[in-house]
């Protein structure tokens, strides 16, 4: 099919899986967070607070590391009015702290890249509320990823020249 599930050296064989839920990916999502070696992209929609607190201890320390971080979400001023101000607030906390923020109106796509070799892909707001329902798949696809950064850059790129 193109595709093969990630076998990091990280990830116990028995933790090993394709398709992760709310209750089982946090652990090794995070762990192929701290094995990042050169980047990290995260395209998660919406954010809170609780999980950009979580997140930021875990950036920081691979900024530390020279691993260059990029995240992806929709712009506030496409938020209820409530949710506008809030949400600036955490996008000005992660540019405080060198995590580079592109924001964009039409942002569609959950996943998260890491070290352009393994994608997370699927229905999961990662930086944001996750629900019972939520789901991830991680793998190993070199296209998709081209595919995902492409598409993204080109949907940026046409907002912004509007």
């Amino acid at each position: 099919m193109g595709y093969e599930i990630c076998t990091s050296l990280h990830v116990r064989e028995d933790e090993l899986q394709m398709i992760y839920g709310k209750e089982d990916y946090q652990k090794i999502f995070d762990k192929d967070i701290e094995c990042a070696n050169e980047s990290i992209i995260v395209s998660s929609l919406g954010l809170n607070q609780k999980n950009i607190n979580n997140y930021l201890k875990l950036f920081q320390s691979k900024l530390r590391e020279n691993v260059s971080i990029t995240i992806l979400t929709l712009d506030p001023t496409t938020y209820p009015q409530n949710m506008i101000e809030k949400t600036d607030r955490l996008i000005q906390s992660l540019t405080k702290n060198a995590i580079n923020v592109i924001t964009s109106s039409s942002l569609y796509k959950y996943y998260a890249i890491i070290d352009k070799e393994i994608v997370w892909y699927g229905h999961m707001n990662l930086l944001s509320n996750i629900k019972v329902h939520d789901h991830m798949m991680r793998i190993q696809n070199h296209q998709l990823i081209y595919e995902l950064l492409k598409e993204t850059k080109n949907k940026i790129k046409e907002e912004h020249e509007q």
